[in-house]
């Protein structure tokens, strides 16, 4: 059985045989911050790419020349069985998706396609695929006793079995980028540990934090989210916020309130100290920050992706962005 373990790439695999189905999900996708997609028009391709790509998610259609995705998804189950499968069919079709989804399929959507569905099945599959890896990588450390990057934790001194536990446990959940909680009492080491989960992350830029502790709340405003001048008495120059600073340093991902990963401490630093988790999905504008610091840059984006697609057609374009050709004409021309 193949594996790999690149669940936290979030790469996401569409086969479907039909270019302008591909096209336009590719672009829903990223929209929507998965922005790692990988198209194919050819069944009889998949079984390559596999091999050479990371992959996290596959959104196969069921009806496609040379090899149909029903004779398709029993070869991807058997050699990745790590890699939730979601369904492209029909609505006359029902008991064909019982069979697939006995044989292993995650899900399935119906054509035509709604945007949501789409998005959010593929949210759940990656999801799954996350949470499989973290476990599986976590059994594999606590086993075998086995630490990475101990030199990261070297501001950690403890000889506490448990204390190294969660040092395997911060290394695992460190590689999947998702926002991190850490919450205890005064003196735990909460700064350590997101110092050394943001040295464990690879993120660029450098670590940015503050005690909210010690703010009011005007305080807590102007320092997260800074002023512009003369907003208010005092204010005599505009001053960026650490939201901004952290933004365009790409640690952005930090700050998502939507979904945690939680260390829960003791009140001694090397004391018993329980773990809990919790996963859902992030923002998605988490994987969108570290490419585009403003929301203009965004649209200009989406707008320069619907334009190509559409090879120029304003109005096909305006179509592919869900609004008037007489809109879209006008961001043309302001931008």
């Amino acid at each position: 059985m193949k594996h790999h373990d690149d669940c936290y790439k979030n790469n996401v695999l569409l086969v479907d045989d039909e270019e302008h189905f591909l096209n336009i999900s590719k672009l829903l996708l990223r929209s929507s911050g998965i922005k790692d997609v990988l198209t194919t028009s050819r069944s009889l391709d998949v079984m390559p790419l596999l091999a050479s790509e990371p992959v996290s998610v596959i959104v196969l259609d069921l009806h496609m020349p040379e090899m149909s995705g029903v004779d398709l998804l029993p070869k991807i189950v058997g050699d990745y069985p790590h890699i939730p499968v979601i369904l492209v069919t029909a609505n006359d079709e029902i008991e064909t998706v019982v069979t697939c989804m006995k044989s292993g399929a995650f899900d399935y959507i119906v054509k035509p396609i709604n945007a949501n569905s789409l998005v959010t099945s593929i949210r759940k599959a990656l999801d799954r695929c996350v949470m499989s890896n973290e476990l599986s990588s976590l059994k594999q450390r606590l086993l075998s006793d086995y630490l990475e990057n101990p030199a990261v934790f070297n501001q950690i001194v403890t000889g506490n079995k448990k204390m190294r536990a969660i040092f395997q446990y911060t290394e695992v959940v460190a590689a999947t980028h998702q926002p991190i909680l850490i919450s205890g009492e005064t003196g735990v080491g909460k700064e350590l540990f997101a110092r050394a989960i943001h040295e464990l992350s690879g993120c660029k830029g450098e670590f940015v934090a503050f005690n909210v502790a010690g703010l009011d709340d005007n305080m807590f405003s102007d320092t997260l989210f800074g002023h512009k001048k003369g907003a208010f008495t005092g204010a005599e120059q505009a001053r960026e916020g650490m939201v901004c600073d952290a933004v365009i340093r790409h640690t952005a991902g930090i700050l998502s309130m939507d979904s945690f990963k939680t260390v829960v401490g003791d009140v001694r630093p090397a004391a018993s100290v329980e773990l809990e988790q919790q996963t859902s999905q992030g923002n998605p504008l988490n994987g969108m920050f570290g490419h585009f610091p403003t929301i203009g840059e965004v649209e200009n984006y989406m707008i320069d992706e619907a334009m190509k697609m559409a090879k120029g057609n304003q109005g096909m374009a305006a179509n592919l962005l869900g609004i008037g050709r007489q809109t879209l004409n006008k961001r043309l021309k302001n931008k």
